[in-house]
């Protein structure tokens, strides 16, 4: 604690510190505050006028509203009346497209992939199969021509072979034969 020249507590160190938010409020007098501008007066006016809506939309809103409610009549005003809701049905189906979606493939490219890849799928496996099916078929054909022609071949041979033993027993034969025959008028002439 500091002291003054004569040995004494100075003012400042003997009166309590406080903060500013321990003062005490001093009452401002309303006379003692500016008057209002004008200007600033009339551009609140004419703000708090502007965010309420105009009589005008909401007299036509309310019009359209009850105009879309309406069922549609014969005549000019029925056919007004229909085009009016049709550009309205299709503007909320352009606004709003999950109301025109459909299963379709044309819509949905991953379904039509998927259905390309299982049609793939399918007609590899058919080719495959018919495939083997004709080299099996093309095997068992061949195989019979081979086991037909050694057939045929062997035939063949029987009979060339029966055929030249045949010939060569006639031939021997007739050779027997005529050397006989030969002999007995050789000997019966003499």
């Amino acid at each position: 604690m500091r002291r003054d020249e004569l040995g004494e507590l100075t003012l400042a160190e003997i009166m309590p510190r406080r903060w500013p938010s321990e003062r005490a409020a001093v009452p401002v007098s309303s006379s003692l505050l500016p008057p209002p501008l004008p200007l600033l007066s009339s551009l609140l006016s004419s703000k708090q006028q502007s965010t309420r809506p105009p009589r005008r939309l909401l007299l036509v809103a309310v019009t359209v509203t009850l105009m879309m409610c309406v069922p549609t009549t014969p005549g000019v005003q029925g056919q007004a009346l229909t085009s009016l809701q049709s550009s309205f049905s299709d503007n909320l189906i352009s606004d709003y497209p999950y109301h025109s979606y459909d299963c379709s493939e044309d819509k949905y490219p991953m379904n039509d992939l998927w259905t390309k890849s299982i049609e793939l799928v399918v007609v590899v496996v058919v080719v495959v199969i018919v495939v083997v099916v004709l080299v099996v078929v093309v095997v068992v054909v061949v195989e019979v021509v081979v086991v037909v022609v050694e057939v045929v071949v062997l035939v063949l041979i029987v009979i060339v072979v029966a055929t030249v033993v045949v010939v060569v027993v006639v031939a021997v034969t007739v050779a027997v034969v005529v050397i006989v025959v030969a002999i007995v008028v050789v000997v019966v002439v003499v």
